[in-house]
């Protein structure tokens, strides 16, 4: 395969946008992998979508890590599942109507048709930006983070967290972000048109139409209203909604369940061919799983574990060899290959995946003498002394590499980075006489941080070790939190702070100034409401709605953006 990026693929604005902000719910929320649901989900969306008369349109059904049973489509063909939903008892039919509704949503193009919905697919996006802007530091295992597994056929490789997604998880942004998406409030007459059109898909598909009057009994009876991302909360009108589906119900007749294995294929096409032509790695992992979970069988499995690192190969690739991101490919091999010899010795697929993993480890291996040389030159690239460190961990100039790389960091203006990468200097069992100089550089890149939440997370770490050399970090970074918490926050940063760390030393100081901002923020978006700009305006008032929701300023926004809300649903 040739070297350099891939070009853009040509994808549909409501698939891009829906891929951005599934990715960003993934990787804020988390799915839940578990082989069985996946392959449920896969065979009830499926074989309804299928009926659906919209082969344009690409669908994935996933399963979110929340308790809350709720359902959610984003534009695209994008739906999630919550993991309270699929607790909850529901059989394939009432499930045939649940994916049914949210697929009509997708079919009916009703997020064109939503201003409501508009407006809070614009906060998504623009809580992406706020992400770029801050600039939060990558790789900073001092800021909460979302753990990665290690089984077969789950996400274990990246090109590395980018700011926007260290953001969404690290932050209160991410929880009203994904507040907004399920509280996203369709108008009476979309929420009607999505339960016609999805009772009949699920009809058409081969399931009891009566299922549909079913789940919303059953949903009520459970009164699920009480929670936050409750289904009677996002998907009201029950009392409206209930007769006009036992009526539906009468007149509708199931049909003969589809042969869907055609449609599948060609979902799977369509999401593996835009994984090879998409430029962001993690984009192209995304639409690849989902093209794996459009299969039968394969989800979680083996031979879909050693697809994706196969895949995860083939983009890295494309990159100059010198740059290949060899350790995690060939981590993920060996966690493939202990994985088949513990459970599944017979696998055919066995000795070729450990002839591919001996193959990448010498093709690394023939690469070393080339990198040490732009390593070790006069002033090597960033990016370079990364990939050494990543590809070479127990070569014995890798520490050495690695202070190097910690101070390049520092003097580039990601104190950050260099302070994550001394620690991890530190820890190294090979580091040798460079752990003393691991603890001078973090000493010195300390009083340049200017994250709080990384900030205080060093203090909790250091603190618990009670050793000399942590005394000293501990030290620094209280230090260096007076000094933030005395000047100037932005809002991000405050909200941020007070969502990864709510009880600290400096938590009142930094809420005022949160309480500060937030009411300029409120006051900013009366005036463009005064104006008539009324995007601006939510988005004022949305931003303090998830950076801010227990400030003062915060019922007020609330208000706010319900009486726009409505102002829109008039006009």
């Amino acid at each position: 395969m040739p070297e350099g990026r891939p070009e853009e693929v040509d994808l549909p604005a409501d698939v891009r946008l829906g891929l951005e902000v599934s990715i960003a719910l993934v990787d804020g929320v988390g799915v839940v992998e578990d082989e069985e649901w996946s392959q449920r989900l896969s065979r009830i969306g499926y074989r309804v979508a299928a009926v659906t008369g919209n082969d344009d349109a690409p669908y994935s059904f996933d399963v979110l890590d929340l308790e809350e049973p709720n359902a959610m489509a984003l534009p695209g063909g994008f739906i999630f599942v919550t993991r309270g939903m699929m607790d909850a008892g529901l059989t394939d039919t009432e499930m045939a109507h649940v994916l049914g509704h949210e697929i009509a949503h997708v079919r009916q193009r009703h997020f064109d048709r939503a201003s409501r919905l508009n407006s809070i697919l614009s906060l998504a996006q623009t809580a992406l930006m706020v992400g770029i802007l801050m600039g939060v530091e990558e790789g900073n295992s001092y800021a909460p983070r979302v753990d990665t597994s290690e089984d077969p056929g789950v996400r274990d490789w990246s090109v590395g967290m980018s700011g926007k997604q260290a953001l969404l998880q690290a932050s209160s942004v991410f929880g009203g972000v994904l507040q907004a998406l399920f509280e996203r409030g369709y108008s009476r007459k979309l929420e009607f048109e999505a339960d016609e059109w999805g009772d009949r898909f699920a009809a058409d598909a081969g399931f009891d139409p009566e299922g549909g009057p079913r789940l919303l009994e059953r949903l009520h009876e459970r009164s699920f209203e009480t929670h936050r991302y409750s289904y009677w909360r996002t998907h009201p009108y029950f009392t409206e909604r209930l007769p006009r589906a036992e009526r539906r119900a009468e007149r509708l007749t199931a049909a003969q369940p589809p042969d869907d294995q055609d449609y599948r294929q060609r979902q799977a096409v369509f999401f593996a061919s835009a994984a090879q032509k998409v430029r962001e790695d993690e984009q192209a992992l995304f639409l690849f799983e989902r093209a794996l979970k459009c299969e039968p069988s394969t989800v979680g499995s083996l031979p879909s574990a050693l697809e994706l690192v196969r895949f995860k190969k083939s983009r890295e690739s494309r990159e100059h060899e010198l740059l290949r991101r060899y350790g995690p490919l060939i981590e993920s091999y060996d966690r493939i290959i202990a994985k088949a010899r513990a459970s599944h010795p017979e696998w055919p697929e066995l000795p070729a995946a450990a002839a591919e993993r001996e193959a990448l480890a010498a093709e690394r291996d023939g690469l070393r003498a080339a990198q040490l040389e732009v390593v070790q030159g006069a002033a090597p690239p960033t990016q370079f002394l990364e990939r050494f460190v990543e590809n070479y961990p127990d070569d014995p100039r890798t520490p050495e590499i690695s202070h190097r790389l910690g101070m390049q960091y520092l003097l580039g203006g990601r104190a950050g980075e260099a302070v994550e990468r001394f620690s991890q200097l530190r820890r190294a069992e090979n580091a040798g006489a460079w752990a003393d100089s691991a603890l001078t550089g973090m000493l010195g890149a300390i009083p340049k941080m200017d994250d709080l939440a990384a900030c205080y997370g060093l203090i909790e770490a250091e603190g618990r070790k009670g050793d000399g050399a942590a005394g000293e970090i501990e030290r620094a970074a209280r230090a260096r939190m007076d000094e933030l918490v005395r000047g100037d926050l932005t809002f991000e940063k405050a909200g941020a702070f007070l969502s990864s760390w709510p009880e600290t030393p400096w938590t009142a100081d930094v809420r005022k100034q949160l309480d500060e901002k937030a009411r300029e923020t409120y006051l900013k978006g009366r005036v463009y409401e005064g104006l008539h700009e009324y995007q601006e305006a939510l988005d004022a008032y949305y931003a303090i709605l998830t950076l801010a929701p227990d400030s003062s300023a915060g019922k007020d926004a609330q208000d706010a953006v319900e009486r726009i809300q409505t102002l829109a649903e008039e006009s």
